[in-house]
């Protein structure tokens, strides 16, 4: 059994803009569908490696790497927008 997925991560997202004013951005909502896509693609791979069609391994290490990476970038913008926001709030 091989499936085909229809789309694999190229490089990853690229550069994702801040929304310092806690405003979601283009690049935030193209940043958060990335992550969607490629958890589908991994639940995908899980699924096949679960039957076990094992030349899916390296593609869902990769995927599994790729997520951990854009999610942790996720965290990080997250929080620079509270910091930001309690700055402002701060200055006025």
């Amino acid at each position: 059994m091989h499936a085909t997925l229809a789309t694999l991560p190229s490089q990853g997202l690229g550069s994702a803009g801040l929304a310092w004013r806690g405003q979601a951005s283009g690049a935030a909502k193209t940043h958060q569908q990335e992550i969607a896509r490629l958890t589908e693609a991994r639940d995908k791979l899980a699924t096949l490696l679960a039957g076990g069609e094992m030349w899916a391994l390296s593609l869902f290490t990769r995927l599994e790497a790729e997520l951990a990476q854009l999610t942790a970038r996720e965290d990080v913008l997250a929080r620079a927008r509270q910091i930001a926001e309690t700055a402002a709030r701060k200055a006025a």
